[in-house]
């Protein structure tokens, strides 16, 4: 069953500037596996920039997805969280990887994020899609019950 579904659609040039931004200043976003995963993987030099901002678009997008599906699931479930959850909250115990298929996947640090809850949360099935094309990154998020 599904409890949450998320979308994000973000402009990739609005990310052009994070390239030149230092990594504390990524890490409010960004986990340090994520950082090393964009910046290693860029390739030739002309198009290593271009390639970053695209990365770091899609994973913003994944991140805001999530955010907006896991506040879809807690409208499903009846749940009011005892405190405010924000973005930039989120964003510390969200992050993407890719699995050994080259497929990206959410990691998820569900603890935290279910102390600020305040409830159980069902065991879950988080679902990632994302995809970019020059100037535009998109992402889906889906959160269904096991």
């Amino acid at each position: 069953m599904i409890l949450g579904i998320g979308t994000d659609v973000v402009n990739v040039n609005r990310f052009s500037r994070w390239t030149c931004f230092s990594p504390r200043q990524l890490q409010k976003i960004f986990s340090q596996q994520e950082l090393f995963d964009c910046y290693n993987q860029a390739g030739p030099v002309q198009k290593q920039a271009d390639y970053i901002a695209q990365k770091f678009a899609s994973r913003f997008a994944a991140k805001e997805a999530f955010y907006k599906a896991l506040n879809g699931m807690l409208l499903a479930l009846d749940i009011m969280p005892k405190q405010h959850i924000s973005f930039l909250f989120v964003c510390n115990y969200v992050q993407v990887l890719v699995d050994s298929f080259g497929r990206p996947i959410l990691d998820i640090n569900w603890n935290p994020l279910i102390d600020k809850i305040g409830y159980a949360i069902p065991s879950v099935r988080v679902h990632l899609s994302l995809t970019h094309e020059k100037t535009v990154a998109l992402a889906f998020v889906i959160i269904s019950q096991k």
